[in-house]
């Protein structure tokens, strides 16, 4: 299956959850917002919510300092 991930063409295995997405492509998933199709899902959707073919993912992650 084809998805844009954070700008770039991915394939992915089609069972593929945001959980497991972000799993497999973030250091430290507690820190990530995920964006599908231009909507933000919260993380506790992470897990229900199925990767479909031509889907555009960002998977932003957050930098604290000062």
């Amino acid at each position: 299956m084809n998805i844009t991930l954070n700008g770039r063409p991915q394939e992915i295995n089609p069972a593929m959850t945001l959980r497991n997405l972000v799993e497999q492509f973030c250091k430290n998933p507690a820190q990530v917002i995920v964006e599908l199709n231009g909507t933000i899902i919260k993380n506790e959707q992470w897990g229900s919510r199925k990767v479909q073919d031509g889907d555009t993912l960002e998977l932003v992650n957050l930098v604290g300092g000062g």
